[in-house]
């Protein structure tokens, strides 16, 4: 159910794209999802859990559009693209508790990055690498729309300019 919501949500703000291949294994490693072209391959342990795992599978859905069919050249972009992306969607259906709780984990864990200088920082790693993948971006991100109400609108023009170009620099 989510992933077919999460799907028609980045339709509506991106344009067409495929339907992905939905696939449930178990992972050896901590992360809960990967996306390949159009195969989304989910740790078997999401498949028991009851919407605890929206924001996972609605980013997985993002990668589709962002990370697949666009690339930033700068993976920490893609990945926080994604999230801010499944952040916008959260927003269409889950409680107000909810998602405030979310920011507050994200600013939490975005303390201390001022910048996205990191984007070209070789030293992230762990725990810092993620945090600032999946929290700085989307915080940042989120901060832009309050004070640019039309960011979301601006992104996927952005988005749509540049797909066919496959992967887009920074440099």
């Amino acid at each position: 159910q989510i992933a077919v919501s999460a799907h028609q949500f980045y339709t509506t703000l991106l344009g067409e794209n495929i339907k992905p291949k939905i696939v449930f294994v178990p992972l050896v490693d901590d992360l809960g999802g990967r996306t390949f072209e159009n195969i989304i391959l989910f740790n078997s342990t999401l498949y028991l859990n009851d919407g605890e795992n929206d924001r996972l599978i609605s980013h997985e859905i993002s990668h589709i559009w962002f990370g697949d069919n666009f690339t930033f050249n700068k993976i920490p972009l893609t990945e926080g693209f994604s999230e801010f992306l499944a952040l916008e969607y959260l927003k269409t259906y889950k409680d107000h508790n909810f998602l405030a709780n979310t920011f507050i984990q994200k600013y939490y864990n975005a303390e201390g990055f001022t910048s996205f200088k990191g984007i070209f920082d070789k030293k992230f790693t762990g725990r810092k690498k993620f945090n600032f993948n999946y929290s700085f971006i989307p915080v940042a991100l989120h901060m832009e729309k309050k004070s640019n109400p039309n960011l979301l609108n601006l992104l996927a023009e952005f988005y749509k300019q540049n797909r066919n170009t496959r992967k887009f620099s920074l440099d």
